[in-house]
């Protein structure tokens, strides 16, 4: 039997090792940063196309795929504690190369790139320690509380980045040196931890074909949802609604829409169950279809706001509904082929879309009604697959 000081004990070290992993998590959408700076940039940078400047927060997310998936094979040489303050290190690294030189734009390339390799071996090692310490209902909150905990790190990058970039746009790098409190932070609050067994070829073929087909929706849905990141600075200015205040305004609504998402999350399964998935995509066409049609800022907010409920509902909901269909064994490498494709979705964003957009001669203002459209597409998608799940479940209990 327990005693109550080792009941008080274990408490204790379990919120310490929630703090450390939450810690980590404010640093997952780090490359938000520069979001209201890009106007500002690209001005910069006149004989630049449009396509590269986005690409500053796209290479990012695109640098996340091998390093997500290379994080989750090492999990089983090193832990998971050294694996999140190597990668907070590096969007430390990255960060700090602008401030140092920005005549070219190849330089912000490569900070963008360091800020990848941060961002995507965090990912599955966060999502992993959250199912590693704990079970249940608890680790479904946890999950909750790590969106919103996400979604107020992006919030937090935002605001730095708008401000900072006042004095100039470079300066918007400045929000990274908060990422030195955070390594000690992490350091002095997670355990050492244990390393993962190596998996063998037999836990990769049980991956399952479930896993797979969360890691192509969100990868469909990435490419049409980032429309919102890699825009809204450029929206707003083309539509004369202001600068990089304002457009960081917007983006700031974006992320609070996703704190929201994170600490109601317990409930919004308990609600959706089964077509969470479909919820969190419907949310993202009505959000993208408003911002299409906004005449002012107000519209344009609340258009983000349900932007960014509708991620902060479905990457958490992802993260759950993998650790259900996996053992602790292949846990880590599966979360971490599941957000390679999000984030190789999110890379591949701007290409995609301006390339579709392009067919129809459009302007900022049509790519978010191609993407609302794309979006209300891949919602038919989840809901025959959800209505075919419960078909078969029904068929197998008769």
């Amino acid at each position: 039997m327990i005693n109550p000081t080792e009941k008080v004990l274990k408490k204790v070290s379990l919120t310490k090792i929630k703090i450390g992993i939450l810690t980590g998590c404010l640093f997952m959408s780090s490359n938000i940063a520069i979001a209201p700076a890009l106007a500002d940039i690209s001005a910069s940078f006149p004989n630049v196309s449009v396509s590269i400047i986005q690409m500053l927060i796209t290479i990012s997310q695109l640098m996340t795929v091998p390093f997500s998936l290379l994080a989750g094979r090492l999990a089983s040489t090193f832990t998971k504690k050294t694996i999140i303050m190597f990668s907070i290190g590096a969007v430390f690294f990255g960060g700090c190369i602008p401030l140092i030189v920005s005549s070219n734009i190849v330089f912000l390339i490569i900070a963008s790139c360091f800020i990848g390799i941060g961002m995507g071996a965090l990912i599955p090692a966060t999502s992993a320690l959250i199912c590693e310490y704990f079970d249940g209902e608890e680790r479904g909150s946890l999950m909750g509380i790590q969106a919103a905990v996400v979604n107020s790190g992006a919030m937090i990058f935002s605001i730095l980045g708008g401000q900072f970039s006042r004095i100039g746009w470079k300066f918007a790098y400045g929000s990274y040196l908060i990422t030195l409190p955070a390594i000690l932070a992490v350091a002095l609050l997670l355990p050492r931890g244990r390393i993962e067994e190596k998996i063998n070829k037999a836990d990769n073929n049980n991956i399952g074909i479930n896993v797979f087909y969360l890691a192509v929706i969100g990868f469909l849905l990435c490419i049409f949802i980032n429309t919102y990141n890699t825009n809204i600075s450029l929206y707003v200015a083309e539509q004369k609604l202001g600068s990089t205040v304002q457009a960081s305004t917007a983006s700031t609504f974006s992320t609070l829409g996703g704190i929201l998402a994170g600490i109601t999350l317990k409930k919004t399964l308990s609600v959706f169950n089964k077509y969470i998935i479909s919820f969190s995509v419907v949310m993202a066409a009505i959000g993208l279809g408003l911002i299409s049609i906004a005449g002012n800022l107000s519209v344009i907010c609340v258009g983000g706001f349900l932007v960014g409920f509708a991620l902060g509902i479905f990457a958490p909901s992802l993260s759950f509904l993998v650790s259900e269909y996996l053992t602790e064994q292949n846990l880590s490498i599966g979360i971490a082929i599941v957000f390679a494709f999000c984030n190789f979705g999110n890379a591949l964003s701007p290409v995609i879309v301006n390339q579709i957009n392009s067919v129809f001669d459009g302007g900022v203002k049509e790519k978010f009604m191609i993407s609302a459209i794309a979006m209300m597409a891949i919602f038919l998608i989840t809901v025959i697959k959800t209505k075919y799940e419960q078909k078969s479940y029904k068929e197998e209990l008769s």
